[in-house]
């Protein structure tokens, strides 16, 4: 074997994996790279939304506070209702000036009962422009209630406004509008987050003639032509045709595909809908987060690892090379060992053909002597066939024998086993009934000291609204909130509520279990069978969980003279196989009915049902489908033994994949003749 074919054949397909796999790490990167991009720009973009959001809502309590503060001016009041507009104009003048330099409060108007504009108080010398009939003013007229939300002004710039129901002794005397300009409030969002943010408005809700004066104005950079549609209301970023063309392509909504050029600077944005008061959208606006820096660096990244992935490769391609120069050379002498030693095995293989010839006639010279043997030999076997026979009968007798002291053994362990369960449960139930009782009390007790509380808290807050100072009031109202007291009051009645109904079902729990594993002696008497499968059920609450729905379909039956604890371990054990059989989501059916001659009870599942060669097998003691150490094989052998117990009979229809349905019916003649001491199987439950 030449050595430069051992080297071929090694190192192209190894040089082949080492390129596909620097390929595919290369990949792998940029995928991993770019789906974390996207989730880190959606968390990024979604707090600025939450960001944009809590600055609204405390530009609503900024101003419903100030509106609430100018309506209870004496002075404003009695001018309003002279319609006195000169002394209007200089209360109002005065407090423009503090609001306005305080709060940023650039929109100030007084409106008559009937929604006409009396006065614009920032700008009282515009008597001639009408004023806009906005929505928030066509809210608060139909609902006498204060409006907030943001509104298009005439010029194309957003506000955000509250219009306020203005009465005085009951009756309506006019409105109060206030208004803050958005943009302070965008570029706060600019400072907190660093994103760009673009907003753009439909030029369908505009004015072209009075949107272009003011752009002139106030030397607006975007004409009204820059986009087809739309109009730029603001921007933080030196917006060009291509970046609007790249943005509003698609017009699709949330995380725009793809990067956004903007000169040497790469960005990602995401688009969101703009809506007015009415919840109409009116625009778009655009956030922008510069992802240059990541860019470069992952760049960077991928360089390095390729490049210290290639000085690797060719690192090994050369150790590679000398090594298999070696081995081909050892190759070729090994080949021609194998060619010397072959020629020596070819000669030692005819001497064996020789000896394997002589073997085989000895052997036809002791077949020809055995041929004697086989007569005697023949006689010998059918003897010991014979006491085979006998030997085989006597083992399955004492097979026989040992299953059934298996049994009893079993029954006896079961019983000791249960008894010892249901004296642990009792004591157990008794000592958690005292700490719930306590409970239970402390509860309630609670629950009507907290009304106590609330009204104590109602009252100072009355106290105090109606008794100090704006100022006084505008923190108490501020602690109010971030104390999250209206959450407090409002969440802890529903804790206590579920506090109480979960101690309610502890004691129900508690009550089935002392029910279901009483440690007298058992007694033949009148049961209530309904009763039974219920406390049933609520034992095997946890194994049902939320994931099995139990459908109860009982009709009226009578009480059956019968042992109550045998038929509580007899559902028991019908449920808990039931419950075992259903993975997932599943059903359990029980059915219950009662005729002049017997009582019939039926349990169905969804579960997984029984093989039908297996369903002849199931009453069998210790026979188990379950993984050993699951199951012991003697829930359905007590069942079996239970009914045949009380005169009764037992049904079983499985079909795989479709679930099983177990029938019991029990005849109303065991009244006179008592329970049956059938033979035991697995053994009796005694509680």
């Amino acid at each position: 074997m030449p050595k430069h074919n051992v080297r071929e054949k090694v190192l192209i397909p190894l040089s082949l994996t080492f390129g596909v796999l620097i390929v595919a790490f290369v990949w792998a990167g940029y995928g991993i790279r770019r789906a974390d991009e996207h989730l880190l720009l959606q968390q990024h973009f979604q707090g600025t939304q939450s960001v944009l959001t809590g600055l609204l809502k405390e530009e609503v309590a900024v101003l419903t506070s100030t509106v609430e503060f100018i309506s209870n001016r004496p002075a404003l009041q009695q001018a309003m209702v002279d319609h006195d507009l000169k002394r209007l104009s200089t209360e109002s003048g005065l407090l423009y000036e503090r609001i306005s330099s305080q709060l940023n409060i650039t929109h100030f108007y007084y409106h008559d009962p009937q929604g006409r504009l009396l006065l614009r108080v920032y700008f009282p010398e515009d008597v001639s422009t009408p004023a806009l009939r906005r929505k928030t003013m066509q809210l608060a007229m139909h609902s006498g209630q204060p409006q907030t939300g943001l509104e298009i002004g005439r010029h194309g710039t957003f506000a955000h406004r509250l219009v306020f129901p203005w009465y005085m002794a009951g009756e309506l005397i006019g409105y109060i509008e206030l208004g803050k300009d958005l943009k302070p409030t965008l570029d706060k969002i600019k400072e907190i987050t660093q994103i760009d943010l673009t907003v753009v408005i439909d030029k369908n809700n505009l004015n072209r003639e009075n949107w272009e004066s003011y752009a002139v104005k106030q030397q607006h950079p975007f004409p009204w032509d820059f986009m087809a549609e739309k109009v730029v209301s603001y921007t933080t970023i030196n917006l060009t045709r291509k970046m609007a063309d790249q943005i509003f392509k698609d017009s699709k909504y949330g995380i725009i595909d793809g990067h956004i050029d903007f000169g040497q600077r790469s960005f990602r944005g995401a688009l969101l809908p703009v809506a007015d008061t009415q919840d109409q959208r009116v625009g778009d606006m655009v956030m922008l987060a510069d992802v240059t820096g990541q860019e470069m660096a992952f760049y960077g990244f991928l360089i390095l690892v390729v490049g210290f992935g290639l000085l690797l490769c060719g690192a090994l391609f050369v150790f590679s090379y000398g090594v298999l120069g070696r081995v081909g050379r050892q190759l070729t002498a090994g080949a021609d060992l194998l060619r010397r030693e072959s020629a020596s095995l070819s000669e030692v293989n005819f001497q064996l053909q020789k000896e394997i010839d002589i073997r085989k006639q000895a052997e036809e010279r002791l077949r020809n002597l055995n041929l004697t043997l086989e007569g005697r030999v023949s006689e010998r076997t059918g003897e010991l066939e014979q006491q085979n026979v006998i030997l085989e009968q006597n083992r399955r007798a004492l097979e026989k024998a040992y299953e059934e002291l298996q049994e009893k053994q079993a029954a006896i362990l079961h019983q000791d086993k249960m008894a010892c369960i249901g004296q642990l449960a009792a004591g157990v139930a008794h000592d958690i009934n005292n700490p719930v009782g306590f409970i239970s009390h402390n509860l309630t007790l609670f629950s009507r000291y907290f009304q106590r509380l609330q009204q104590l808290f109602a009252l100072q807050k009355q106290l105090i609204m109606a008794r100090a100072s704006l100022d006084i009031k505008m923190a108490c109202e501020k602690d109010w909130r971030d104390l999250k007291v209206d959450e407090v009051f409002a969440e802890v009645p529903v804790m206590l509520q579920e506090c109480q109904v979960g101690t309610t079902r502890i004691t129900q729990i508690v009550q089935s279990l002392r029910t279901f594993i009483r440690s007298e002696t058992p007694k033949y008497e009148l049961t209530n069978l309904q009763q039974c499968l219920d406390s049933t059920l609520t034992l095997l609450r946890h194994e049902l969980g939320t994931r099995i729905r139990v459908v109860k379909e009982y009709r009226p039956i009578p009480l059956f003279p019968a042992y109550t604890q045998q038929m509580n371990q007899l559902f028991m054990n019908l449920l808990l196989n039931a419950c075992q059989s259903i993975e997932g989501r599943g059903e359990i059916v029980i059915r219950t009915w009662a005729t002049d001659q017997q009582i019939s009870i039926v349990i169905s599942d969804s579960g997984c049902g029984i093989p039908p060669e297996l369903c002849e097998r199931i009453y069998e003691p210790f026979f188990t489908t379950k993984p050993i150490g699951a199951g012991t094989g003697l829930g359905l052998s007590i069942v079996y033994e239970a009914v045949t117990r009380h005169q009764g009979s037992l049904k079983v229809q499985s079909e795989v994949g479709r679930g099983t349905t177990f029938t019991l019916c029990f005849p109303f003649n065991n009244q006179k003749t008592g329970p049956v001491d059938a033979p035991t199987r697995a053994g009796d439950f005694h509680g």
